[in-house]
């Protein structure tokens, strides 16, 4: 009995320290981000280039193509690590589209500047074009963070009937809860991957009933509260069927340090875990 408690007390006192090291990790993660966000503005205030990224070669790009869309923030440490989560664990190239006005002006108007959304949607759209135009047959991606969700789903609706793409990745979206997936879902091979979590409710629930969506809806976003079909919605297709959703849970902070607020919506560990295998999958395979 002696050495039940014993162990017990041990148990405890392990997991007292683990959650300790991870509370501090948390700390320094948000410091970093912080940081990296006020070089950036020093460095565009400066006049170097604020979007850079290596251009991706043809032997990448033979296997495939993931394109990832930071939120409102335009570019920064969130993005950088997203493409870090994805490289080397999935097939092809991995590209960030930075559709968003820097910031700091911009980051309302990429939530709700809708016009210009569309039109960067419509931008990404061709490049998706171009791409299968010049590789047919190679899978095709989008991850897409907060504010992100907004522009990238519209370019999906925006490919043509005989145009699709593999899969949408939504990681803490801003797009309204109830939106209707059908047009988007048609020309996805694989459906939508949904990150959400209920502790998002600053940014996601309060955030965007007051702001708005990324479709203009003064509601719930899907990365709060998951996708809900809208109310009387005539689903004859089952597109439904290809929405797959995942919802923070505890045992997420020990698996790979994601703690569920906004803040780490974009987390590498979680990215490297759980979404690049689903992005791996065959494009026409079953989930």
């Amino acid at each position: 009995m002696e050495n039940g408690n014993c162990q017990a007390i041990t148990n405890r006192a392990a997991r007292r320290n683990r959650r300790s090291l991870q509370k501090r990790w948390k700390v320094a993660h948000i410091r970093q981000a912080r940081g990296e966000f006020f070089r950036l503005l020093l460095e565009r205030l400066s006049g170097r280039p604020f979007f850079r990224q290596s251009a991706a070669g043809t032997a990448e790009l033979e296997h495939g193509l993931t394109l990832i869309l930071p939120g409102i923030e335009a570019a920064g440490p969130f993005a950088q690590g997203m493409v870090d989560g994805l490289v080397g664990a999935v097939p092809g190239a991995v590209q960030i589209f930075y559709w968003g006005i820097p910031f700091p002006e911009g980051y309302i108007p990429n939530l709700i500047w809708l016009r210009r959304n569309r039109a960067k949607a419509a931008e990404l759209a061709r490049i998706i074009q171009c791409y299968q135009d010049q590789y047919p047959g190679r899978p095709v991606h989008i991850v897409a963070n907060s504010g992100g969700a907004g522009p990238a789903i519209f370019a999906v609706e925006m490919l043509p009937p005989d145009r699709g793409i593999d899969g949408l990745v939504f990681l803490g979206g801003a797009i309204s809860s109830t939106y209707d997936l059908r047009p988007a879902l048609r020309r996805l091979h694989k459906g939508i991957y949904n990150f959400y979590s209920p502790r998002d409710w600053i940014v996601l629930g309060i955030g965007t009933c007051l702001f708005g969506t990324s479709d203009r809806k003064p509601h719930v976003s899907c990365g709060f509260v998951g996708f809900k079909p809208p109310a009387k919605l005539c689903d004859t297709e089952n597109l439904y069927a290809k929405v797959h959703q995942d919802i923070w849970r505890p045992a997420l902070v020990d698996d790979c340090n994601h703690w569920g607020t906004h803040g780490f919506s974009a987390s590498t560990q979680y990215i490297r875990r759980y979404v690049a295998p689903w992005i791996a999958q065959s494009a026409r395979g079953t989930d």
